[in-house]
């Protein structure tokens, strides 16, 4: 795991403390936050140049990259 998905991860208790607090937007707060970390997470995962699943046998191949 890298360094960007750990920071991205550490943020949900710090979310989890703001979603306990009876705040007037806890709401707006949990759909922005959501969206957020899946964007992130995301574009960590997508970008980040591994692929997240093996490739097929046939399609190791240097030129299939």
């Amino acid at each position: 795991m890298n360094i960007a998905a750990i920071l991205a991860l550490q943020s949900i208790p710090f979310a989890a403390l703001v979603l306990a607090t009876a705040g007037a937007n806890r709401d707006l707060f949990a759909v922005l936050y959501v969206a957020a970390l899946g964007l992130t997470l995301s574009i960590i995962i997508f970008g980040d140049g591994h692929h997240t699943l093996p490739l097929m046998p046939g399609m190791s191949g240097g030129n299939h990259r």
